[in-house]
């Protein structure tokens, strides 16, 4: 398969410190260290809250399914991915940039419909306290159409979503991280069993069935 020639590829930033004052830039592999300003060490990370929903699985809700090479496979939507991000980072918590796009494939067939994909790499920028967590993902999308251009503007448009999603799931379980874990057992579908007493009376307390790889 050849690549578009015309790859975009974005100027890539200088990230060792940023425009906003007293706020440290954390890659995937760095390690997250408070700043030091006037002997102050300033809160680094994120909140307990925060980290408690961050290990969460996924709302079941909204965990979909559809075949692909004879497997099954589990996702969820892109708009859920970010309806969660606003929710647990905060609106004004995190920023999402398409660092990178290509166009891979594009042709017409015989019914004059235009097929084309797209790969994309997205970059997430999460602030924790003191520190920016950076992290990036790269996502696949094709799309059909009568015109060649609604068919690129799909294709790119589901490219970026799916690469942020992947970006996303880095963060944790919320993100539909755990969904790539083909032992994980969401905590709404593990067995569940009922402690009666002696007389036959429901306690009414259930206990739920640890995982081996359950945290």
């Amino acid at each position: 398969m050849t690549l578009d020639a015309n790859a975009h590829t974005a100027k890539k930033p200088i990230r060792k410190q940023n425009g906003r004052r007293g706020l440290s830039v954390v890659s995937t592999q760095d390690q997250a260290r408070p700043l030091q300003a006037e002997g102050i060490v300033e809160r680094e990370g994120f909140s307990r809250d925060q980290l408690k929903k961050l290990v969460r699985d996924a709302d079941a809700r909204h965990v979909h399914t559809r075949d692909f090479e004879g497997k099954r496979l589990s996702y969820i939507e892109g708009w859920y991915a970010v309806a969660e991000a606003n929710a647990i980072f905060g609106y004004a918590g995190w920023d999402r940039e398409m660092v990178h796009f290509e166009r891979v494939m594009e042709k017409t067939r015989s019914d004059f419909a235009v097929t084309c994909g797209y790969m994309a790499r997205v970059r997430i920028r999460v602030r924790a306290g003191s520190t920016e967590i950076v992290r990036e993902g790269t996502g696949w999308g094709s799309a059909s159409a009568s015109t060649a251009t609604a068919a690129n503007e799909r294709a790119l448009k589901a490219a970026e979503t799916d690469a942020t999603k992947r970006a996303l799931s880095t963060f944790g379980s919320r993100f539909g991280l755990s969904l790539y874990d083909k032992d994980h057992i969401p905590a709404n579908q593990r067995p569940t069993f009922t402690l009666f007493a002696l007389d036959g009376r429901a306690l009414g307390h259930r206990l739920i069935k640890a995982h081996p790889n359950s945290y």
